[in-house]
């Protein structure tokens, strides 16, 4: 019953693991220091995956730099009509 009882606590991926000892094993002291040993090797530090570089699409890419194309031509002119129109008041100003 405890070795029952141990083993259905551990965690899914470790039941899986361990499932041939479960059923080989009859005794709990002994199942619970296999259990031990095969989680301390399975624990051991992994080896450093290689980062995944981020896949953008050109296309998305190529759209996005006409958006800011466009948007600062657009900003441009607009400070240019705003130039104009306060040179005009400025100017009118001085005309009466």
């Amino acid at each position: 019953m405890l070795r029952t009882k141990f083993w259905r606590g551990l965690k899914k991926s470790l039941r899986d693991i361990t499932g041939h000892k479960f059923d080989i094993i009859l005794n709990y002291d002994k199942l619970r220091i296999a259990v031990r040993q095969i989680e301390q090797a399975d624990s051991s530090p992994e080896k450093p995956k290689t980062a995944k570089v981020a896949i953008h699409h050109s296309d998305d890419i190529n759209e996005m730099k006409a958006l800011v194309k466009d948007l600062t031509s657009e900003m441009s002119k607009l400070k240019k009509d705003i130039s104009t129109i306060q040179q005009n008041r400025h100017f009118s100003s001085y005309g009466q």
